[in-house]
């Protein structure tokens, strides 16, 4: 608490005046000077009717985040559960617009169809979490948000998403992803996020093949806290949406923050995009996400499975199970009935 206290700027009330009724009667043991601050060891974790957060290189200030909305206290606010929040190497770089009445799904970070629940709730239907991979799996209707969060043991390393969002039929779909950036450029089947700080984010979309990537800017102004700690009711904020549209079952998407100086990765789908290859300098990555068990083989390179990860350096690799499944490289096998990550080698 005390670490939160001072971290936030120590206000002794929040708002424009007055006490602070939350803090009633616990004030002296809350707010006691004397007690050093501490920050807590936070890392990935399931909230079961709030949400998820993947998380890590807390407490530095270049912590990479992912907030899933998901479970039924959220299901009284806005059409927003299965949206996402997003901050990456410290920086944000994909948010919600805050409440302002009850916007419609259009407003956040989730794919928008006609047949999805309207309103309609996420519920989280797997978490895991290992050293190199944190994933997690939502249902809402017909539509299933999986997430595989890739890491590195360096918050400055090669920490990022992939997305797979699956729908039970093909209908016309838009996935959206509103950011706060200078500019957000499509491509193709990618977009370079110029951020407004010093990270950038790569989106890159290995399926489906045959989208319409487009930009939206919009504003919205809802009650808010200003930086002095004071609430004003006029506080706006404006993000560009990248929004793809198609009429697949299914998108992969990759979302990768790196530092303005850093080249971006080279991403390469694979297994009919249920898969991905990344290359970062040295280091090679092998992403595999499914809704449904499939298997892989390259060279001496396997899996058997819905998620998983393989990491390769010159002195390094590492196999992780986000699942159920099999993984092997390099001549080293994982298996197991959940989540498992082990490595062999070390850098030098």
């Amino acid at each position: 608490m005390q670490w939160m206290y001072r971290q936030q700027g120590s206000f002794s009330a929040p708002g424009i005046g007055g006490s602070n009724p939350s803090l009633a009667g616990f004030r002296t043991v809350l707010l006691d000077p004397t007690i050093p601050e501490q920050a807590p060891n936070w890392k990935s974790e399931l909230f079961p009717q709030t949400g998820v957060i993947l998380r890590h290189g807390f407490p530095t200030n270049r912590e990479t985040q992912l907030h899933l909305i998901a479970g039924r206290n959220h299901d009284h606010y806005d059409d927003d559960s299965g949206s996402i929040t997003l901050w990456g190497k410290g920086r944000l770089l994909a948010n919600d617009f805050g409440y302002s009445g009850i916007p419609s799904a259009d407003d956040h970070n989730l794919v928008v169809t006609k047949k999805l629940p309207k309103p309609g709730v996420m519920q989280v239907q797997e978490f895991a979490t290992t050293d190199n991979l944190d994933y997690v799996t939502g249902t809402r209707g017909g539509w299933t948000r999986q997430i595989a969060f890739v890491k590195d043991r360096d918050p400055l390393g090669p920490n990022y998403f992939v997305l797979c969002d699956s729908l039970s039929e093909s209908t016309s779909a838009k996935w959206q992803l509103w950011l706060t950036a200078d500019r957000v450029s499509p491509g193709t089947h990618n977009a370079r996020v110029e951020g407004s700080e010093d990270v950038d984010l790569d989106v890159f979309f290995a399926v489906p093949q045959e989208l319409q990537l487009t930009t939206e800017t919009k504003s919205r102004t809802c009650p808010g806290l200003l930086p002095n700690g004071n609430v004003s009711s006029q506080f706006t904020t404006t993000q560009t949406g990248l929004i793809a549209t198609t009429n697949a079952e299914r998108f992969l998407v990759v979302l990768s923050p790196r530092l303005k100086t850093e080249t971006p990765p080279v991403i390469t789908p694979l297994a009919d995009g249920k898969a991905i290859k990344v290359r970062s300098g040295e280091r090679t990555d092998y992403v595999f996400l499914s809704p449904t068990p499939f298997s892989f083989t390259h060279d001496d390179i396997t899996f058997e499975g819905t998620v998983g990860t393989i990491h390769l350096e010159p002195h390094l690799t590492r196999l992780s199970l986000g699942s159920t499944g099999r993984i092997t490289a390099k001549g080293h096998e994982l298996s197991g009935k959940q989540a498992t990550s082990q490595e062999w080698g070390r850098e030098p």
